[in-house]
């Protein structure tokens, strides 16, 4: 069963964050938590790995050589930190920690309690728009309290700053 959170709205909108969270699942399971009727979802995917559904790459601490690969300057994209330069630990979320393929995105959004209703793709993007449904996973996150002292802590550290 899902926890009830204080905050809940109809829509929810999400872009530009899933693949810098070093945790997607806890994040798609927060936003499940406070999302009534639709998730609108947008995010940095992979290509998909034939033979190979589900397939994901983390790239903190890869290899200059590995993280040439994944680098899309040569398509307009003139920073991904963690990828063009490597990990910054002093980017904190500035980082991008996942590369996820179509597939593995589609499960983790499944497990985490939403139906797709709709996809739209470009290159190296998707946009989903889903809704919420029974939890098929109960995974239990940090209370609001917890969170928020975790937030204050991580902020007081200096580890996270806004984009």
């Amino acid at each position: 069963m899902q926890r009830p959170c204080a905050l809940t709205v109809d829509v929810v909108f999400c872009a530009r964050v899933l693949y810098h969270h070093p945790s997607p699942f806890d994040l798609l399971v927060a936003l499940r938590r406070m999302c009534r009727q639709t998730l609108i979802l947008r995010t940095s995917t992979i290509p998909e790995v034939e033979g190979l559904p589900n397939a994901a790459v983390y790239f903190p601490m890869l290899s200059e050589r590995d993280r040439r690969f994944w680098d899309l300057r040569p398509l307009g994209l003139l920073q991904q930190v963690g990828i063009t330069d490597g990990f910054e630990p002093q980017q904190g979320y500035g980082n991008w920690f996942w590369g996820l393929t179509p597939s593995c995105l589609a499960a983790l959004l499944k497990t985490a309690g939403f139906r797709l209703d709709r996809r739209m793709n470009e290159t190296f993007v998707q946009t989903i728009v889903c809704t919420p449904v029974e939890v098929p996973f109960a995974h239990r996150l940090p209370d609001e309290g917890e969170a928020r002292s975790m937030a204050q802590a991580i902020s007081d550290a200096g580890i996270a700053r806004p984009a």
